[in-house]
């Protein structure tokens, strides 16, 4: 997506400090949005969509505006499109699976994918909530995936704090956790 009208989302990931654009993207399987989709009105359109892979299986996306001037972030397909709700899942299950040595606790996917971008080569790995309020099945999937790695740390934004300790709070038996 580097040149043509691919490029304004290139240079919207570069200038987010991802250097290897191309390797961001491959990761997590980025696409982007250059148009308006038929049927979703201009809901997706110039978005960079985050697929979310459960089990190997697409289950739903969700979305970051390019522009500074839209008051929603973020977006995400509807519970009724999706196989899954996203509350249902952690970004990049599938990979945190394998295990590792940190694994960190994020809200939202540009954090997790920042933190997996720069530490994955040393056995650190991220994943989100997908914003500040969490289910019960995620925390049972972070319960179950905190077998496979020595330290899970939560790492909010610095106004989160309150929804960090109860997170926190809800973890406090596991213990490796930070």
């Amino acid at each position: 997506i580097k040149t043509g009208t691919g490029e304004r989302f290139w240079y919207y990931l570069y200038n987010r400090g991802f250097t290897d654009v191309q390797r961001l993207i491959d990761r997590f399987n980025l696409l982007c949005c250059k148009v308006s989709c038929k049927g979703f009105e201009d809901k997706w359109k110039d978005r960079i969509i985050i697929p979310i892979i459960f089990n190997n299986e697409l289950v739903s996306w969700t979305s970051r505006t390019i522009h500074s001037y839209n008051k929603l972030r973020y977006d995400t397909l509807s519970n009724k499109d999706s196989v899954k709700s996203i509350k249902y899942t952690l970004l990049d299950y599938d990979n945190i699976k394998k295990g590792g040595d940190v694994l960190f606790i994020t809200e939202g996917p540009f954090d997790a994918m920042r933190i997996t971008y720069e530490c994955e080569d040393n056995g650190r790995i991220a994943t989100c909530l997908y914003g500040l309020k969490y289910s019960e099945i995620q925390l049972n999937h972070i319960t179950e995936l905190s077998n496979i790695f020595n330290r899970v740390i939560i790492l909010f934004d610095r106004n989160a704090c309150q929804v960090a300790n109860k997170l926190l709070e809800d973890l406090s038996f596991l213990p490796n956790l930070f």
